[in-house]
């Protein structure tokens, strides 16, 4: 069985041996952060993935970035093609003894993709309208799920874990964004969005005033968006 090509979550199980096909034993499914799990050639990796070879791929997330490797097995029942992985992206639970659980995959193509056919592609092409009111330099406050969830005086997400520090707005219609200690990332805006060609993304954003602060919500379309298809998460913003 050639590994390469598009594979599907369909179940999550203690052991291997637990494993029924259609009769799924996990009742969360919506919440997987892993639905669709793509093999690319060459061991090529994309998103969370950052390559694979025989048996195993690895994995990051997190910032400062956390690596795990996966370990994965295949297996044909039933005249399907399934993947068996040991999850080890439980750092927590299986630093203090736990063991990892299996997710399980059915193969369901054997093309052959590239990571700009698995990703979300937004419209980057718009032209510039002026808005005075986001000009200069805005410094993150904080990360949230929505909008409506946020509260100026409660820390919603780690301070010191925020990956993007702080973005610029010129009158040209250049912005330049900071994410950690990268240097600064050169980016284009219009009324209403942030817009980055190089990733064909196009992050929504809004000002609100509370109690007489101004603060700038700004989406943040991370690789969860572009490979994972998850909704965006909001920076929070202040003047700088």
């Amino acid at each position: 069985m050639d590994v390469i090509g598009k594979w599907k979550f369909i179940d999550k199980v203690p052991s291997a041996n637990q494993f029924y096909y259609g009769n799924p034993k996990c009742s969360d499914i919506d919440n997987i952060w892993l639905k669709e799990l793509y093999f690319l050639p060459e061991g090529k990796g994309y998103w969370v993935i950052d390559g694979w070879t025989k048996g195993c791929f690895t994995t990051s997330f997190g910032y400062p970035k956390h690596t795990c490797r996966q370990n994965y097995s295949l297996h044909t029942k039933n005249g399907k093609n399934l993947m068996f992985i040991e999850m080890n992206d439980d750092y927590y639970r299986i630093s203090h003894g736990g063991k990892p659980e299996i997710y399980v995959f059915e193969k369901i193509s054997d093309k052959e993709y590239s990571r700009n056919n698995i990703r979300i592609c937004d419209n980057t092409d718009m032209p510039f309208v002026f808005d005075a009111e986001v000009l200069g330099k805005w410094v993150v406050k904080d990360l949230i799920d929505s909008p409506d969830g946020f509260d100026p005086n409660t820390q919603k997400f780690p301070a010191d874990g925020l990956f993007a520090k702080s973005v610029c707005f010129e009158k040209d219609g250049e912005a330049f964004s900071q994410y950690g200690e990268k240097p600064l990332y050169k980016q284009k805006w219009t009324k209403g969005f942030l817009l980055d060609e190089h990733n064909s993304i196009s992050e929504a954003y809004h000002i609100r005033e509370i109690d007489g602060v101004k603060y700038l919500f700004l989406e943040w379309k991370s690789g969860d968006y572009q490979f994972g298809g998850h909704k965006p998460y909001w920076h929070v913003f202040t003047r700088a």
